[in-house]
């Protein structure tokens, strides 16, 4: 879990009540939430569940900002990469919710990425962001 307002360069809202990350025309990835297989005990199927509290201070289109999550070998080698869109009109706090399983069958070698991609630099508030991830 990463609690972006919590972090050293956290902001907070003008009522000093909400503090968040903000990313902008600077800032193209969010911090990473990092897990390692070899730390895992897997089994069958790998399920994980990533949630992002995020907020635009500008309308958000398609493919200008991404949740991701990414499997890669220590090589570099992606093994798998899915996205959820991060769209708004720009006014409230808004959640998505990124859900995926694959095989436990991974090498012991790789590690699961997850962040927040901001591809057009757009003013983007990161508020939360939490991953769930079980092997069964």
């Amino acid at each position: 879990e990463i609690l972006f307002g919590e972090l050293p360069h956290a902001r907070q809202n003008n009522s000093g009540e909400e503090k968040y990350v903000l990313l902008g025309s600077g800032t193209e990835f969010s911090e990473s939430i990092v897990i390692y297989t070899a730390e895992m005990v897997l089994k069958d199927v790998v399920s994980c569940t990533i949630s992002l509290e995020y907020k635009s201070f500008e309308p958000l289109a398609e493919d200008e900002a991404l949740l991701v999550f990414s499997v890669e070998e220590s090589d570099g080698k992606n093994l798998r990469y899915e996205t959820v869109q991060l769209t708004t009109t720009g006014e409230n706090w808004n959640q998505v919710e990124l859900n995926t399983r694959l095989p436990a069958s991974l090498p012991e070698s790789a590690k699961m990425l997850i962040y927040v991609w901001n591809k057009d630099r757009k003013k983007v508030g990161l508020k939360k962001m939490t991953v769930n991830a079980e092997s069964f």
